[in-house]
């Protein structure tokens, strides 16, 4: 008990001191100025800077039919040969949208018709992320719009490439996303 109340009074007698002395017009000379942190270095150009314990999400939301004329989306060209394997010809961006997202938090992205995507990263490593992935349709319930998950899954996708899932049918055609992670 002697020590603790010895300690106490070391501290409030310091604290005194310092009160004091800025009540005093700067009485204690300042000591040496540390230099200025260099400031963080920005993500280069077109990439958002990430938190730590954070991945960054890109979905591309896809309407895919059949058409007479096969037409694919000019940023979906560098999966196309992936969504052809869906036996679909003509491929539409309808949604493209990126997120950083925190480890174990969810992002929800309305898609088209009632449609949306989940995806909750779960783990990450220097070439991967591992992240459950759901798909939900809301569905009017007694007047209000009610979540119902259609299809979860855990994933591990490797950062810098699309994951193709979906295939849902919509009123006309099917409704497909493409997931990549960085």
């Amino acid at each position: 008990m002697f020590r603790a109340r010895r300690w106490q009074t070391t501290v409030w007698m310091a604290l005194g001191l310092l009160i004091v002395g800025v009540a005093a017009g700067g009485a204690i000379p300042p000591g040496p100025t540390p230099p200025n942190p260099a400031p963080p270095s920005p993500a280069p150009p077109g990439l958002p800077i990430v938190p730590h314990g954070s991945v960054t999400v890109t979905i591309l939301g896809i309407h895919a039919t059949n058409q007479p004329i096969e037409n694919v989306d000019p940023l979906l060209r560098p999966i196309q040969d992936e969504l052809r394997r869906s036996g679909y010809n003509s491929f539409r961006l309808v949604v493209n949208d990126t997120r950083s997202v925190s480890m174990s938090s969810t992002w929800e992205l309305p898609l088209i018709e009632d449609y949306a995507i989940r995806i909750q990263p779960t783990k990450e490593t220097d070439e991967r992320v591992n992240l459950i992935l759901s798909w939900v349709r809301y569905e009017k319930i007694g007047g209000r719009a009610q979540a119902r998950t259609l299809q979860r899954m855990s994933l591990e996708i490797r950062k810098g490439k699309y994951f193709p899932s979906g295939g849902w049918r919509l009123n006309e055609g099917a409704l497909m996303a493409a997931i990549a992670v960085r």
